[in-house]
C-alpha cells in the first residue's frame, strides 16, 4: 500500500506520474512530494511507488 494524500491506495510498482493522472490532476499542475522529499519534475514519469510510500500531490489553485 503507498499512501497518496492521506488515503492508502493499492498502487504499489506504478509510476508516480500514472497514479496522480488516473486521479485526475493535470500536468504541470502540481508538485509531488516523495517520503517528505519534493521530486523533481523530470523524476515524475520515471519515479515507481513502493509499499509503505507516502505521496503527497500538492496542487496550485488561483484565486484572492
Amino acid at each position: 500500500m503507498v499512501k497518496v494524500n492521506g488515503v492508502n491506495m493499492d498502487v504499489d510498482e506504478q509510476i508516480a506520474f500514472d497514479v496522480v493522472s488516473s486521479l485526475g490532476f493535470k500536468e504541470n499542475t502540481y508538485v509531488l512530494e516523495l517520503n517528505e522529499e519534493i521530486l523533481k519534475k523530470d523524476s515524475y514519469k520515471s519515479t515507481i511507488l513502493h509499499s509503505g510510500d507516502v505521496l503527497e500531490v500538492v496542487s496550485f489553485m488561483g484565486g484572492g
